[in-house]
């Protein structure tokens, strides 16, 4: 298999931050992009209007069951070797063309079922034409870059994914040409990204279009745990909407859905570097490799309080004049909402690293149950909490089934491991950014000059204080030498930061 092979200099703790910082630098990219969409449709659609794009992306989330979990474990037995890459990924991307016209049925059905109003309705049928562009690219031969390491070919097709949809929808704003024309958009910006991938896919495989049933059965029930958890997750991640949708209005849709792109922008982060690590603690699960497994294990950790706590402290303190600037004066009111969502996003990113973790560890039932939990709570906090806090209370239900789901997955790895990775870094990161978070809410919202000031230097305090990443392990992640032969440590010293 040709993993790694164009750096074989390399190692692979290397390649992960390569890989890593990549992927962190096409995101900025895609951030602006995207950020410069949202500017651009909230003024041009309102709260109401940007409710119901917002309900129709969100429900074409809701109902693409075309990964089923096919994705992660294609990824896994790439990067495991022993099969043909070739035939596996031609089978993989048959079966994905099935289940996304399966899913595209469904997704329709259930519109026309709910009876919304017909033009968005009519958006819905027309988007869900984008399942089969997603199993066509990122879906399917997307994942010969994740097991090679090379997602730059990933980050080139979402620049051109991103650059797309916001030409597209400039189009669309200059002409008024409304909601239809808009999903339409971004089925072309799909449509991109999947020629992109497949054109950049070549130099590591030529699928060879199969339907091998025995190779069939053998993925499918690899998958089939992952792929109810991945459901279960993309439900009780999207199935708020349209709840809020029935009980409150596109007006709550519309406030909760701009607060939840926060979420959604920065979940690729998280994403791609998760996806980074992942083949790896396969390969060091896959060859008994206990102590590289708990060491990257508990690096990764680190990694995710460092990339995420700052960022949600900055999101916290500054969620109002963001929902200014993104949006309008007339989103303001989801100031709490996007503070919420905020602190969401560690457990949400953990949780993300847990479920490859667990899946590593072949231990996919586990996610099963776990995402079928995950989805009990998330539905009857948002029974509960909708109709007396609106889009409030819906950011409160997602907060608690994050954390309800990273504490299963946690307990999951601990059975199977018989440890945990230490949260030492964000007790230590904790502590200063939460002090100067409350002095600048304390000032008044005209004090912004003051407000900065002051978060900077509890960032400045809580990167100092992490002692997650010293130069002795900086230099072992990036493959220089030092002074071990081996940039692992002893589980003992594990997390000592030193």
């Amino acid at each position: 298999m040709d993993v790694i092979e164009s750096d074989a200099k390399l190692t692979l703790s290397r390649l992960v931050a390569r890989n890593t910082l990549i992927q962190l630098a096409g995101r900025a990219l895609t951030l602006a992009i995207a950020l410069a969409s949202i500017m651009v449709l909230t003024r041009y659609l309102g709260v109401e209007g940007m409710g119901q794009y917002l309900l129709v992306i969100s429900f074409l989330g809701l109902l693409n069951f075309s990964d089923m979990g096919l994705l992660l474990i294609t990824v896994r037995e790439l990067s495991a070797g022993g099969e043909d890459q070739d035939v596996l990924l031609g089978n993989v991307l048959v079966m994905r063309v099935v289940t996304a016209l399966a899913s595209m049925a469904l997704a329709a059905a259930v519109a026309i079922a709910l009876d919304f109003p017909p033009e968005v309705t009519v958006a819905i049928i027309f988007g869900s034409v984008s399942y089969l562009f997603i199993a066509l690219g990122s879906g399917s031969l997307g994942a010969i870059f994740i097991a090679n390491l090379r997602m730059e070919f990933q980050v080139l097709a979402n620049v051109v994914q991103y650059l797309t949809f916001i030409a597209l929808v400039g189009a669309v704003v200059v002409m008024e040409l409304g909601l239809i024309p808009l999903v339409l958009a971004y089925n072309l910006s799909m449509l991109a990204s999947a020629i992109t991938i497949t054109i950049t896919s070549r130099r590591f495989v030529t699928p060879r279009l199969n339907m091998d049933a025995a190779l069939w059965r053998r993925i499918v029930f690899a998958s089939l745990p992952a792929g109810i958890n991945t459901i279960a997750w993309v439900l009780y991640s999207r199935i708020d909407m349209v709840l809020l949708s029935q009980m409150k209005g596109d007006e709550a849709v519309g406030l909760y859905g701009l607060a939840y792109r926060f979420v959604d922008l920065a979940w690729p982060i998280g994403f791609f570097f998760v996806g980074s690590v992942y083949p790896l603690l396969s390969r060091h699960y896959k060859s008994g490799e206990q102590e590289q497994f708990r060491w990257l294990l508990q690096r990764a950790t680190d990694v995710i309080a460092l990339l995420a706590l700052g960022p949600i402290t900055i999101m916290v303190v500054f969620a109002e004049p963001i929902l200014r600037i993104v949006g309008s004066e007339e989103f303001v009111p989801a100031t709490t909402t996007l503070r919420i969502l905020a602190v969401a996003i560690f457990p949400l990113w953990m949780g993300m690293l847990s479920s490859y973790t667990v899946l590593a560890l072949e231990k996919q039932w586990w996610l099963l149950v776990i995402g079928l939990v995950a989805l009990s709570v998330n539905i009857g906090t948002n029974l509960l909490l909708i109709p007396e806090y609106s889009y409030e209370g819906s950011a409160v239900a997602t907060l608690l089934t994050e954390l309800t789901a990273l504490t299963l997955l946690m307990g999951t790895i601990r059975s199977r491991l018989h440890y945990i990775p230490s949260f030492g870094t964000v007790a230590r990161m904790t502590p200063p950014l939460a002090l100067s978070a409350a002095a600048a809410l304390y000032l008044t919202p005209e004090a912004i000059p003051a407000q900065v000031a002051i978060v900077a230097g509890g960032l400045i305090a809580a990167y100092a204080m992490s002692g997650a990443i010293s130069i002795r392990s900086i230099r072992a992640m990036i493959g220089q030498p030092v002074q071990e032969t081996s940039p692992y440590r002893a589980p003992s010293e594990i997390g000592a930061g030193r």
